[in-house]
């Protein structure tokens, strides 16, 4: 796996968000709603800094069904 931003290979190992409830609020809606995803685990570049973010096995099963249908969200 390489960062999506600088391409290093130096990435921290996966680990969880921890005890808190970690949501990302997407750019995206499904049918006027604004998508939010829980967040469960992570991994940081150690060369720039980014932080990668993976929602749980729950999330992507609901995502999935709806994922033709994400359209920006207008701000």
């Amino acid at each position: 796996m390489k960062c999506p931003v600088c391409s290093s290979t130096r990435l921290s190992p996966e680990t969880e968000t921890g005890p808190y409830n970690t949501a990302f609020r997407s750019g995206f809606r499904v049918k006027r709603k604004l998508l939010t995803v829980q967040i469960d685990r992570g991994r940081i570049c150690g060369d720039c800094g980014y932080v990668l973010l993976f929602a749980s096995d729950r999330e992507l099963g609901k995502i999935r069904p709806v994922w033709d249908d994400l359209v920006p969200n207008e701000r």
